[in-house]
């Protein structure tokens, strides 16, 4: 007797959604972070999932978010400590706890109607706190925008100064695909 496939009851992405891959890193991440994705603008959460914890196909420390397709523009990404979530500390080599009342930022210039995959960094949380987003912008599931909106161009603009501060050069392009493209972490990649 042939078999009929089974359409899945829970679809990795659900219908009417892009899923965006969120790679945290202060070192490799373990499962159990919350990523939350938010519309800039306006402060609405978009999505948001836990890191994952490399079991059942899974990337250690990344999280897939799905965001609807009828949002398209900047988004803020926030990554929050739980107990138990560890990041590798890459100077010393040793686990280190990322717990409750710890955040990464990222805000990103253009999300939105296409999958994508970002890094949020120590450097995207300083052009983070550049617009003004701050861990203190969060209260719960909560974002409260900057009185000064942020524009995909003080994105990118701010993105250039960071890097221009470091030493880094190149197109506002080639900048954003520098600051934003996930990292490669030691001790999850190779």
């Amino acid at each position: 007797t042939p078999t009929v496939p089974q359409t899945p009851t829970n679809p990795e992405t659900p219908a009417n959604t892009s899923e965006m891959t969120v790679k945290p890193a202060l070192g490799g991440f373990s499962g159990g972070a919350n990523v939350g994705v938010y519309n800039a603008t306006n402060g609405q959460l978009l999505g948001s999932a836990l890191t994952a914890d490399g079991t059942n196909g899974t990337s250690l420390g990344v999280a897939k978010v799905a965001i609807p397709n009828s949002f398209s523009g900047v988004a803020t990404v926030k990554v929050t400590g739980a107990p138990g979530v560890k990041y590798l500390d890459e100077r010393d080599g040793t686990l280190k706890d990322f717990g409750v009342g710890q955040s990464l930022l990222a805000v990103v210039p253009s999300v939105g109607g296409a999958p994508a995959a970002i890094g949020v960094t120590p450097l995207t949380n300083m052009v983070a706190a550049t617009l003004g987003v701050t861990a203190s912008s969060f209260s719960g599931n909560t974002f409260v925008p900057p009185v000064v909106p942020i524009t995909a161009t003080a994105v990118r603009t701010q993105v250039t100064t960071v890097l221009s501060t470091l030493g880094v050069s190149g197109t506002a392009t080639d900048l954003e695909k520098i600051m934003y493209s996930p990292p490669a972490v030691f001790g999850v990649d190779y």
